[in-house]
């Protein structure tokens, strides 16, 4: 393992691969917030049309409020997971 003590309870291949991750965080953190959103919403609407075969537009045959209501579930799964895994108490 390197200097680093960030992960030092992992395997080293994969301490590797999370100090090479935390390298690319701090270079995007010069980054304004704004503009890293903008590129996350441009990545899913291209992930959509390879998926769907189009953009999202109203009056698609979905409701649109349940989608993102079980959206909002799942984040929430996520969120608590990570926090589990990170050993955060709620």
């Amino acid at each position: 393992m390197s200097g680093c003590r960030c992960h030092d309870w992992l395997p080293a291949g994969l301490h590797t691969g999370l100090c090479q991750e935390r390298q690319a965080l701090a270079a995007r953190a010069r980054l304004p917030i704004g503009e890293l959103v903008q590129a996350d919403i441009r990545g899913r609407m291209a992930r959509g049309r390879d998926t769907y075969g189009t953009d999202l537009y109203a009056g698609n045959g979905r409701e649109a409020l349940r989608d993102a209501y079980e959206e909002a579930l799942d984040l929430a799964m996520y969120l608590r997971q990570a926090m589990v895994e990170g050993g955060i108490e709620p």
